[in-house]
């Protein structure tokens, strides 16, 4: 054999083993996958990876779990398929060649308990990053509790208290803190039209709402005044997937309830315009029954909104304007001693809200914001004297028996928000505009105004990946009174990435309002006066909670437990100033302590959640009385949902026990007094099932099993209030049924 001939076979023989190693390392080299969740880049450890081999079909698929790091790496080589699948999140399935590593982002499933949160936050974030301990209610959940108005929703959530005003309506506290400490919001805008403190939660309808937002503690830096005892955000809905959506809905319940109500949608491309309206009615229920008064009066309510969006990659607008009216019935006893005549009240109230809203990208950092609305309500009373005989009616004489309020209110909100990933600060700042008026007879000089122009600002810091640092601070110049400077400071710690804790330390405030600034009701009966030099209430609030949160390939635990301690002081008072005089003054105190406990498990076909709360309320009287120092309040919370399959029928049970609520007061006498309302338990059961590719939903049950109606109470005080006996809760166990079409 030649020189050459040898060179050249030598080199064959190179190039076949060189082709022979690569073949064997392409062949049976490993592939490798890392699984992380899509909201916030967590690895998912634990998750189940099922490779099946792709060159060798002999051999039989293998699950492997992910580390600590969210990695698997296959036990096959070669070309393989995967299935990735972990509980509470979408699955994935995709082929890898050999010795592809390639990273996959989980998005969770609509039935997980994380969500998007909104409400204070630098921008849209799941639960477990915002520094903010948040609840939130999903639309199915609404539907799932037949709620037409948020009193419905609320009614069985924990550490959050229902009281009933036949007249007023209904009004909540939270934590202990009464309603007129509670901001309650429509897409960041506030709702006006208190009454007596409290907004009647009664008026406003979920129809159009995708989700509720609950926040306890104060958020006085973001939103002001009010937002003392806590903030509940209503989100409407902003998107659709079809291009055409209309829905319409038909509620009845036994107690004497009728309400429908419809909408329609349509988008193009990045433009949705939403139109919608209903109609509530609610014929009146009696404990005793008669023919003309009602204990719970009759009510009919119309409701309507349009909507507009616009959302792109940088820009989104929104325009929104809801109208609604309320006629309350309070037909009187008849009189002695013929029975041929009565007096009649009618309560007219009428809301028309109105907002623009405008959120711009600058850039990949940092953005704009600006929500601007125009807010007005109107409330009329009118008592008639009324021939039961002839139908004729006239208005009544006296000035007393007809009154009408009229507020409305214009406010400008905007901040700029840099949020930078690369950089460990991030920060907003923004400005708080709000002008408020008051028209009414009652209102000294018959008008009134006041002005509040706030700059707020607060400061993002994350010094490592488990801590987020969040300082807060407020300033606001007000025309009616000194205005207090309002600081913030939330912690949250992510242990790992099942365990969090957040700490809070925040000072609230609530303004004096209108009313009690500039109240003025003189007659044979009322000598009211009200304070022009009242100053703001203020708090402090101090929390702590621990979110334990994981996951197996089946189910998902949770568990949460916070405590919380508000002092409220410098509140505002209606007290007697000598003679017949009463007037508003600061000098009330009132603190709260108490926490509450839950543990949720959930499957793709169940979710359970039970829960606990103990709400104390100090008894700040004097400290020679032998009354207790805390008063204390305990519930109980069982939330059970089952998906039966085979039927296709969603079984939701609904159960919270609320013990005594007890309080002291030192009567004129000096004697020693208890205030109490008595333990009671409600519970609500609904079956539900779908129709027609999801396009009919049918739903009934049972509120109210345990059959609540006036809870025995000792209550001293109030001008619609019993002063002993029992209070109103609810008109007792009825069946219900809703049907909705969605096309």
């Amino acid at each position: 054999m030649t020189f050459i001939n040898q060179v050249l076979l030598k080199k064959i023989q190179f190039g076949l083993c060189l082709l022979f190693f690569l073949s064997k390392s392409v062949l049976f080299a490993e592939s490798e996958v890392r699984v992380i969740s899509a909201e916030d880049a967590y690895p998912l450890a634990y998750a189940h990876v099922t490779f099946t081999s792709l060159d060798h079909p002999g051999f039989s698929q293998e699950t492997v779990l992910t580390g600590e790091n969210g990695v698997a790496v296959a036990p096959f080589t070669g070309k393989v398929a995967v299935h990735i699948s972990y509980t509470g999140f979408e699955s994935v399935d995709d082929k890898l060649k050999a010795d592809e590593h390639k990273t996959y982002k989980l998005h969770e499933k609509a039935y997980k308990i994380a969500d998007v949160v909104i409400t204070a936050q630098y921008n849209p974030d799941s639960p477990e990053k915002s520094v903010h301990r948040v609840e939130i209610i999903g639309r199915d959940e609404i539907d799932l509790r037949a709620a037409t108005t948020l009193k419905d929703l609320l009614n069985n959530q924990s550490n959050i208290r229902l009281s009933q005003d036949n007249l007023l309506g209904s009004s909540l506290s939270i934590e202990g803190v009464s309603g007129q400490n509670v901001k309650i919001l429509i897409d960041g805008v506030p709702l006006i039209g208190r009454l007596n403190g409290n907004i009647d939660i009664s008026q406003i309808n979920l129809n159009n709402i995708e989700r509720v937002e609950i926040i306890k503690g104060p958020l006085s830096v973001n939103y002001g005044t009010n937002a003392l005892a806590g903030t509940i955000n209503l989100i409407t809905k902003k998107s659709q997937q079809n291009t055409w959506s209309s829905y319409a809905n038909s509620y009845y319940e036994s107690a004497g309830q009728y309400n429908f109500d419809a909408g329609t949608a349509y988008q193009h491309k990045q433009n949705r315009i939403s139109l919608a309206g209903g109609r509530n009615f609610f014929d009146g229920w009696s404990l005793v029954d008669t023919s003309r008064h009602k204990d719970w009066k009759p009510k009919e309510q119309y409701f309507g909104n349009l909507d507009y969006t616009f959302t792109s990659e940088k820009l989104n607008i929104l325009f929104s304007s809801r109208y609604f009216k309320e006629l309350i019935t309070n037909r009187g006893w008849r009189r002695k001693p013929y029975y041929e005549t009565a007096f009649d009240d009618f309560y007219f109230t009428q809301r028309f809200d109105n907002q623009a809203g405008i959120e711009y990208k600058l850039n990949d950092n940092g953005k704009f914001n600006l929500l601007m609305a125009y807010n007005r309500y109107n409330r009329i009373k009118n008592t008639y004297f009324k021939d039961l005989t002839t139908l004729n009616e006239v208005l009544t004489a006296n000035p007393g028996d007809q009154d009408s309020s009229f507020f409305s209110l214009l406010m400008a909100r905007g901040s700029y928000i840099n949020t930078n990933p690369e950089t460990k600060l991030h920060y907003e700042i923004g400005f708080d505009l709000n002008k408020e008026y008051a028209i009414g007879k009652r209102i000294a000089d018959g008008k009134q105004a006041i002005g509040d122009y706030a700059a707020y600002g607060s400061l993002e810091i994350i010094p490592t990946e488990l801590l987020t640092i969040r300082p807060g601070l407020r300033y606001a110049y007000n025309t009616g009174y000194s205005t207090p400077l309002i600081p913030s400071l939330n912690l949250r710690l992510a242990i790992n990435p099942d365990l969090t804790i957040r700490a809070s330390y925040a000072r609230g405030f609530r303004a004096p309002s209108l009313k009690e600034l500039n109240f003025l009701f003189v007659d044979i009966n009322h000598n009211i006066h009200g304070n022009p030099d009242l100053q703001a209430e203020k708090s402090n609030n101090y929390n702590l909670a621990f979110s334990y949160k994981r996951a197996d390939e089946t189910h998902v635990y949770k568990a949460e437990l916070s405590t919380y301690y508000n002092d409220i002081f410098n509140m505002i008072t209606l007290a007697q100033q000598g003679g017949s005089l009463y007037s508003y003054v600061n000098i009330g105190r009132f603190r709260s302590i108490g926490g509450e406990a839950s543990f949720s498990f959930i499957t793709e076909d169940l979710q359970l959640k039970i829960g606990g709360a103990m709400i104390g309320r100090y008894n700040d009287i004097t400290d020679s009385s032998s009354a207790p120092a805390v008063s204390t309040t305990p519930e109980l919370l069982f939330d059970l949902t089952y998906n039966i399959k085979a039927a296709g029928i969603k079984v939701a049970v609904y159960y919270k026990y609320t013990g005594k609520a007890p309080s002291f007061y030192i009567d004129e006498n000096e004697v020693l007094r208890e205030n109490y309302i008595a333990a009671f338990q409600s519970a609500d059961i609904t079956f539900t099932r779908n129709f027609w590719l999801n396009r009919i939903q049918l739903s009934t049950g049972v509120k109210n099993l345990f059959d609540v109606k006036d809870v025995q109470a000792s209550v001293s005080g109030g001008a619609h209030s019993s002063a002993g006996g029992s209070v109103p809760m609810a008109w007792g166990r009825t069946v219900f049924a809703k049907l909705k079409i969605q096309l």
